[in-house]
């Protein structure tokens, strides 16, 4: 990886501002980070407003990158990089393509035809008779022959594709949604991960050619029992969540640093192992209510001292966490556990939810 004196100011939307993720993108070694600025959508404004307000903050603060860690965040980012040229970004179009799943898969994914799918408008006044059409030609896929379920994160600077990591998952047969966790590093040998990077190297050369550049990108990818690979889902960003995973389990990992780097000459090469492993866990529960019925927020707080254990909350103790926005489900905290092996990952996560989860029996994907 190269590095080259550049001044960086940067503007994350869809954020209130976070002290602890400001300081370490202000420690980037790759950029000199002048100052990061904040900015989120009021409650009742319109995204393109937002977008158009946001423009005017880019212009008059002098930003030049845009970090973007929500899929949403990627429609800022492309319609700032669209308007002003110093921000480097993907194009609007490929930004549409990753959002939009049926999209994602009718013009990513090298096996769409054989994925039926169909769209409904849903604000449509004929709704309902075009669900029933759209059911009568499209099977839905309920994936009963994925052995597997990995995680390929990667990016595209300066038109070229970066390789970043392959992460492994736990695997529940008796869900429905039977694979959840990122566990890194892979244990797939660099043979077995040949068809899977060569899988992401098409799916990106597509995004390419649609203008996606200098940005991040993950894909989701079942595994068939016949080893044939199925594009799930993409997100055309970095993640915080994933780059908690990385920044412990590989050298120069932070995803976070290599988009603040993009568009400004510097080479990257992929991420080499610390010799760490990690797991990234969404505690699940079948039903909610208060937080603070379901989890342990005192013994959390305890746990925080502890270098091998990461807590990301979304809500606090007396907070009823029942609604949810999006596909990420019924969860309020993600845990990051560390070790040295992938067995000691596992049983460090195992005895910190038993420290901290008080009703474990409502976990929908338990850990022994």
């Amino acid at each position: 990886m190269s590095s080259i004196a550049c001044d960086v100011s940067v503007l994350i939307p869809f954020s209130n501002g976070n002290p602890e993720e400001e300081q370490e993108l202000l420690r980037c070694p790759l950029v000199k980070v002048q100052k990061v600025e904040y900015s989120n959508i009021h409650d009742t404004e319109r995204l393109l407003d937002y977008v158009e307000r946001v423009k005017k903050v880019v212009k008059e603060k002098n930003i030049n990158n845009v970090l973007a860690l929500c899929d949403i965040s990627t429609f800022v980012h492309s319609a700032v990089a669209r308007d002003f040229h110093s921000v480097p970004g993907p194009s609007v179009e490929a930004s549409f393509l990753a959002f939009h799943k049926a999209y994602t898969r009718k013009y990513m994914d090298p096996a769409a035809s054989t994925t039926p799918y169909a769209v409904v408008d849903l604000d449509s006044p004929t709704m309902l008779t075009d669900a029933r059409q759209a059911l009568r030609k499209a099977v839905v896929e309920p994936f009963i022959d994925a052995e597997n379920f990995y995680t390929v994160d990667g990016c595209v600077i300066e038109g070229k594709i970066v390789h970043w990591a392959i992460t492994d998952s736990l695997r529940y047969d008796d869900q429905d949604a039977r694979f959840v966790t990122m566990i890194c590093p892979t244990t797939l040998t660099h043979e077995q991960q040949k068809p899977i990077w060569d899988f992401y190297d098409d799916v990106m050369t597509r995004m390419i050619r649609f203008g996606f550049n200098n940005s991040f990108a993950h894909i989701e990818v079942f595994q068939m029992k016949d080893k044939q690979l199925k594009l799930i889902e993409m997100n055309a960003r970095a993640s915080r969540h994933h780059h908690a995973l990385y920044s412990r389990c590989f050298e120069n990992g932070r995803m976070d640093h290599v988009s603040l780097s993009a568009g400004h000459g510097i080479r990257h090469a992929p991420p080499v192992s610390t010799g760490k492993h990690g797991i990234m866990y969404l505690v699940k529960f079948q039903e909610l209510e208060r937080a603070g019925n379901l989890m342990d927020f005192g013994q959390i707080d305890k746990l925080r001292t502890d270098p091998d254990v990461h807590f990301i909350l979304t809500a606090g103790p007396d907070e009823e966490v029942t609604d949810f926005f999006g596909s990420t489900g019924a969860h309020f905290c993600i845990v990051l556990a560390f070790g040295n092996t992938r067995t000691a990952v596992i049983r460090k996560l195992a005895n910190v939810l038993r420290l901290t989860v008080k009703k474990p029996e409502k976990l929908t994907y338990p850990i022994s």
